[in-house]
C-alpha cells in the first residue's frame, strides 16, 4: 500500500483510492490518531512541492492558532499536524484531522437540505454564522503570524449537527515569519468571494488583509441567512447582466446606493428587512460603504456583535416549530412566504426514527402514542391537538403509507391502516357510510373495546 512517515518517522499507510484530489494535491485517509483524532494526508503533486510552500507549512505547523472551540472537544480548523516525508526524507505534505460534518454548500441551499432531510431552521443558521466569525476572528486575533484565510468560500466550510463550524484548507492561509518578516501569501480565491479591491492583482504578490476576509465573511453570512450569493437578483441595466465577479467588482447588489442599484430583487429573493436591524446595518456596510473603502466594512468582532443581538431576539413561530424569526419584524415571515409563494425553505423534517425505535421492541404503547405524535405533526400545522376530516385530507399519501409499513413490518402484518381497513370492511362497514352497530364490531374486534361491554 502506498505510504509515507510522519515527523517522529512512523509509516503512515495511505487508503487508496485518496478521497479528494485538486490541482495541488490529493487528500487520502490514513491509519493514523493523534490525540484519539482520526488523520487525513494531504500529499502535494510532483510539481507543487515548491521551496516557498515547504517553508509556509514548516512555519503553519509549528504555530498553530489557539482554537476557540478546544474546550467543547471540538476542531474549529484544520490546522497541520505533522509534517509528511517520502523515502528520502524529503517534504510532500502533511497530517490534519479528519473532521465530519456537512459543508456550507449543503447547510445553505435550501433543495439539498430537504433532499438531506437535515433538520435546519434559521436559529440554526444564525448560530452557525455566529461560529463561523468567532473562529474567524480568533484567526485574525493570532497577532505574531498575521494570519489572513484568504480563500474563504462555502465548500472550506464543514458543519455538524451543534452548529460547531470547521474551517479546512489551512495551508492557503496567508502568514507572515515575525522573525524574518517573510510573507507567505495566500495564492487562490474564489468566484464570488473575492473582494472588488482584489480584481485583476497577482496573488502570488498581492499582500491580503483582514478587511478582505470581512468581505468574505458576509458572503458567507448572506448565503447562510438567504440561501443565495448578495450580488443575485434581476438585472436592470442596459444590455447582458454581468457575471457575478463583475457585479460585485462595480458594486451591483439589491441594496446598493441608487447610483450602483442595476439589480432588484425577485418575487423569491428574501428581503434584508427582516433581519435585526443591526445585522441589516452590517451588510450595508460590508457591500456598500465598504466597496470604495475597505476599512468600512464591519470587522469579525462587529459580525460576532450582531449576531448575538439578532439570535437573541428569534422568536419561535407558534405554528411552525421550523420557523423562527426575528422578533424587530413582528410576524413570522416564513409562514406568510409558504402563505404567498407556496415556498417553504424550512419545512418542518419529521423523523419516524422514534417510531421505529418502539416498534422493534415492541413497545405497542409507546409506538401508538408516538404515532398519534407523528399524525399531528403530518398536518403542517392545520391541528396541534386533534384530527378532523380536514386535517387528515392534508397528511400526504406516501408519509401513511410509510406508517403502516412501519407497523406491518413490526407487527408481522397484525397491525397498520392497511390491516385495520381489511377489517373494517370485513365487519360490515363502508368507507363512505357510517353505521354504528357495524363500528361497534370494529371496534371490538381490533381490541379497542371489550365485547362485554357497551
Amino acid at each position: 500500500m502506498p505510504h509515507c512517515f510522519d515527523s517522529n518517522g512512523n509509516k503512515i499507510i495511505l487508503e487508496d483510492p485518496p478521497i479528494a484530489s485538486s490541482g495541488e494535491g490529493k487528500v487520502s485517509k490514513t491509519n493514523c490518531k493523534i490525540k484519539g483524532k482520526r488523520q487525513l494526508a494531504k500529499l502535494y503533486h510532483q510539481n507543487t512541492r515548491t521551496p516557498e510552500r515547504i517553508a509556509k507549512l514548516r512555519l503553519l505547523t509549528q504555530n498553530p492558532a489557539a482554537d476557540p472551540n478546544a474546550g467543547k472537544g471540538h476542531i474549529s480548523f484544520a490546522w497541520p499536524q505533522s509534517l509528511l516525508f517520502d523515502h528520502q526524507k524529503n517534504i510532500v505534505g502533511f497530517l490534519m484531522s479528519e473532521i465530519p460534518g456537512k459543508n456550507l454548500v449543503t447547510i445553505c441551499s435550501p433543495k439539498l437540505r430537504q433532499k438531506n432531510k437535515l433538520s435546519i431552521d434559521w436559529l440554526f443558521l444564525h448560530t452557525v454564522a455566529l461560529n463561523i466569525a468567532s473562529i474567524i476572528e480568533a484567526i485574525h486575533q493570532y497577532r505574531p503570524y498575521q494570519y489572513v484565510l484568504g480563500d474563504i468560500k462555502l465548500e472550506n466550510i464543514l458543519v455538524n449537527n451543534q452548529a460547531l463550524p470547521s474551517i479546512i484548507d489551512v495551508d492557503s492561509f496567508q502568514v507572515s515569519a515575525p522573525r524574518s518578516r517573510k510573507r507567505f501569501h495566500c495564492l487562490v480565491g474564489s468566484e464570488g468571494f473575492t473582494p472588488p479591491e482584489l480584481f485583476g492583482k497577482d496573488f502570488k504578490k498581492e499582500i491580503q488583509y483582514p478587511e478582505q476576509d470581512y468581505f468574505r465573511l458576509g458572503v458567507v453570512i448572506y448565503y447562510l441567512l438567504f440561501g443565495e450569493h448578495p450580488f443575485q437578483g434581476i438585472w436592470t441595466g442596459q444590455g447582458e447582466p454581468p457575471d457575478k465577479n463583475q457585479l460585485v467588482r462595480q458594486g451591483f447588489w439589491p441594496y446598493a446606493p441608487q447610483n450602483r442599484r442595476f439589480i432588484q430583487v425577485s418575487k423569491r429573493t428574501i428581503p434584508l428587512t427582516i433581519l435585526h436591524p443591526q445585522l441589516e446595518q452590517c451588510f450595508l456596510q460590508c457591500f456598500n460603504d465598504g466597496h470604495d473603502n475597505p476599512s468600512q466594512r464591519p470587522k469579525d468582532e462587529d459580525w460576532v456583535k450582531a449576531l448575538e443581538a439578532a439570535l437573541g431576539e428569534l422568536e419561535q413561530c407558534d405554528q411552525v416549530d421550523s420557523h423562527w424569526y426575528s422578533r424587530r419584524y413582528g410576524d413570522c415571515y416564513w409562514c406568510e412566504r409558504a402563505r404567498d409563494l407556496k415556498i417553504d425553505i424550512f419545512p418542518e423534517i419529521i423523523s419516524f426514527n422514534l417510531l421505529e425505535r418502539f416498534l422493534n421492541k415492541k413497545d405497542w404503547k409507546q409506538a401508538d402514542l408516538e404515532t398519534k405524535v407523528l399524525l399531528l405533526k403530518l398536518t403542517k400545522g392545520q391541528t396541534k391537538s386533534w384530527l378532523n376530516e380536514q386535517s387528515i385530507q392534508s397528511i400526504e399519501v406516501k408519509s401513511l403509507e410509510e406508517l403502516d409499513r412501519l407497523w406491518r413490518k413490526a407487527s408481522n402484518d397484525h397491525f397498520g391502516f392497511s390491516i385495520q381497513k381489511q377489517i373494517y370492511l370485513q365487519t360490515g362497514n363502508q368507507l363512505d357510510q357510517y353505521n354504528s352497530q357495524n363500528y361497534q364490531k370494529f371496534g371490538e374486534q381490533v381490541g379497542w373495546w371489550d365485547k362485554t361491554t357497551n
